[in-house]
Formats: C-alpha cells, structure tokens, sequence
C-alpha cells in the first residue's frame, strides 16, 4: 500500500530474497524482467491467499446464519439490513468479494463479536471506523 506504481512495488519485492527466490519457484527465473508481468504474479499471489482458509476461514456469526446455523439478533439483523441498504449507507458497493460470498467485510467487521472494537460509526453514507 501506498507505493507510487507498479515498478517501485516490484522493487520492494526483490528486497526480500525470500520472496524472489519464492517468485522465480513459481513463476520462472524470468519473472522480475517485466514488471508488468512480475507486479500481475505477486497480485495472483496475494488473491491466491486471500481465498486460503488461514485468511478468510468464513465462520462468522452471518457465515452460521447463511447455513442456517444461527439467528440473528434484531440488532445483527439491522446492521445487515444497513450494510447492503441502497437509500442510507451502500456500504455493500464497496465492501464485497464475490457476489456468492457477499459480504466478508461486514462479516469480518461488524459481525464478528472479537472485533467490537472496530465497529463502524454510520454518518450519513460514510463508514467511519473508530478503535
């Protein structure tokens, strides 16, 4: 995050000799002589973890309420209805992976209890996180 383009983030990769070695394993000994190329394979890299268990495990209180597992409350309920709500948040617009996985940021934000924490303050159409 925050690196000015593609060449500068590739170049961030290549300072680690774990993750070159690890590029050229994967992707061929070529793969840092485009940096177009070799930016494509680390975000394929990075959208292969995302859809690992270790960092999307999905067993959220909405998951078990997908599944039929679990009832929401009236409060969880209204967080879901504001969170894909059109008229007074469209936080969903955002906030979506798959259309079949719907929200995994309002699971992992909202109803998830461990993140009480981080819970979003509603103003007007704007998440504002506050810790």
């Amino acid at each position: 995050m925050g690196m000015p383009d593609k060449a500068t983030t590739v170049e961030r990769i290549m300072e680690n000799k774990a993750y070159v070695s690890q590029f050229k394993e994967l992707y061929g000994d070529t793969i840092f002589d485009d940096k177009d190329k070799a930016y494509a394979a680390m975000a394929e890299a990075i959208a292969s973890f995302e859809r690992t268990e270790l960092f999307a495990p999905f067993d959220s209180k909405y998951d078990r309420h997908i599944r039929g597992e679990y009832k929401m409350t009236k409060q969880e309920e209204l967080g879901m209805t504001l969170f894909f709500s059109q008229q007074f948040t469209n936080c969903n617009l955002c906030h979506q992976l798959k259309k079949i996985q719907e929200i995994a940021a309002w699971v992992s934000v909202v109803a998830d209890p461990r993140n009480i924490n981080c819970r979003p303050k509603f103003h007007l159409d704007i998440c504002i996180f506050q810790s």
